[in-house]
């Protein structure tokens, strides 16, 4: 059966900001359900013109309130900043699996969790999803970036390993690297591109009993200063970070202007 795909048309300005979101729902055989995913495009869409393109995790959680699970990443006025600034981009989010969500997010079997379906998550985004953005907007193709936060960030730097050929950039925010403790082995690690950026951030506050958070960027920091230069990689720890929807809306602009921002 090919893929399904349903696509709501119109498009919707909300909060008085003028990007477009658009809403669509794509069958997936890989995942055996069908999945919402959003597009926001920039106010000043040309179809002239090519896009970096940024692929989200969990994106019931990017703008609407009423969707999110804990707060939203205000993407929509962070985007907004960033148009100001000169810096256009389309940002798809792709909606969780809910109660599938922990083995989704993680490509390798974690024996106390539900885990280890990612490979057929990020089969779905790189042969169910591009091939639809790719076709409907005009896409810069070597700014393919992907980020998300805690689960979302471990899956992120595994699509980085997996699929070198793909991904240019990256967004690793609070990394749940406690759930494959295999990701930030250096073996692992040097599987990832010499030309890629990493913009990666977790908290002080994100420490809970043997999870530690920062401790475990640390050391993939360790590794990672090994394979890319500075003006590749970004690396922070914040005092008041908390693994909350607020500190990665924070922090998102400043992830976007590293990751987007050169010539």
């Amino acid at each position: 059966m090919k893929s399904l795909l349903v696509i709501i048309l119109s498009f919707i300005s909300t909060l008085g900001f003028a990007q477009k979101i658009a809403h669509q729902k794509i069958f997936s055989e890989h995942l055996g359900e069908a999945r919402d995913i959003w597009i926001i495009t920039p106010s000043g869409y040309d179809s002239g013109k090519t896009y970096p393109v940024l692929y989200m995790h969990d994106g019931q959680n990017l703008w609407y309130d009423s969707l999110a699970y804990a707060g939203t990443w205000q993407l929509q006025e962070n985007l907004f900043v960033l148009e100001k600034e000169g810096l256009e981009l389309i940002v798809v989010g792709i909606a969780n699996g809910g109660e599938k969500r922990m083995a989704e997010l993680s490509y390798y079997y974690n024996p106390d969790h539900s885990s280890g379906n990612g490979k057929d998550y990020l089969s779905f985004i790189l042969e169910e999803v591009m091939p639809v953005i790719n076709s409907n907007f005009n896409i810069d193709k070597d700014k393919v970036g992907i980020m998300g936060s805690s689960l979302g960030g471990l899956i992120s730097i595994q699509a980085l390993a997996e699929f070198p050929e793909v991904f240019t950039v990256a967004g690793i925010f609070s990394p749940a690297f406690w759930f494959n403790p295999k990701t930030i082995e250096r073996e692992y690690l040097e599987k990832i591109s010499s030309d890629t950026r990493i913009y990666m951030i977790s908290g002080a506050k994100e420490v809970f009993g043997e999870v530690d958070f920062p401790k475990d960027q640390v050391k993939a920091e360790s590794v990672l200063t090994d394979v890319l230069t500075q003006s590749q990689f970004k690396s922070l720890i914040h005092e008041d970070g908390e693994h909350k929807e607020w500190y990665w809306a924070r922090e998102f602009n400043d992830a976007i202007k590293f990751l987007f921002k050169w010539k």
